[in-house]
């Protein structure tokens, strides 16, 4: 934002914060406990998400995080609340907008529906910050993900995270047999290691979702 010559609002005086996406809110439960002055929304569609996320909040006793369970569509619908009446269910604008972990994992649909809630809900001089997977750090990866997520399906365990195991052996099996895909991408037998030695759910959660889709920076800047 700096470098062209966009100020961001000041942290050091009142600020509202909206997370979108947020599981369970470590993110904007940390800027809620480290910023006492700002007014922190974290939104999620999964109940269960909201009710961890305010369970920690009301264990820490923390008064300025509010989590409402609502889809990005349900968001993009809601204009939000004027300044001039406030009320207690509508949110407000946002001096800061975030969604980390979200763009690369949702359908284009629901991507509209996200780039819709930052252009209606962003206030004048704020930020929005959205990252995503770029298409030329996961070239490799995009057939080895598609294969990986038709043998979690093939698999008889009904939970892909438990699936894993047996698919990264296939995966090793092919690259043991001189699979080409491995020597046009030398890097590709270490990130599966990698991935392999990391938290499966987490892993299931990267790889195996059906609208995961690497970008390329003009897909977000143009639809935004």
């Amino acid at each position: 934002a700096t470098i062209f010559g966009n100020t961001a609002p000041d942290i050091a005086r009142p600020f509202r914060y909206a997370d979108l996406g947020r599981g369970n809110g470590v993110t904007p439960l940390i800027v809620a406990a480290t910023m006492p002055h700002a007014e922190v929304w974290a939104f999620d569609f999964n109940p269960n998400h909201i009710a961890a996320g305010r369970d920690i909040a009301r264990r820490a006793g923390l008064t300025n995080i509010r989590f409402v369970k609502a889809s990005f569509e349900d968001l993009a619908r809601q204009l939000p609340d004027p300044p001039s009446s406030p009320s207690r269910d509508a949110s407000p604008m946002f001096d800061f907008i975030v969604a980390h972990g979200v763009l690369s994992w949702i359908s284009r649909e629901n991507q509209h529906h996200l780039y819709t809630v930052i252009g209606q809900r962003l206030a004048p001089g704020g930020i929005a910050y959205v990252s995503y997977n770029v298409s030329t750090g996961w070239t490799g990866m995009r057939p080895i993900a598609t294969l990986m997520r038709l043998l979690a399906e093939a698999s008889p365990q009904r939970r892909t995270d438990l699936a894993l195991a047996a698919v990264f052996d296939t995966l090793e099996k092919m690259k043991d047999a001189g699979a080409a895909m491995f020597e046009h991408h030398p890097t590709l037998g270490a990130r599966l290691a990698n991935f392999r030695a990391n938290n499966q759910r987490y892993v299931a959660h990267e790889l195996l979702n059906g609208n995961w889709q690497p970008m390329i920076f003009t897909d977000t800047f143009g639809a935004i």
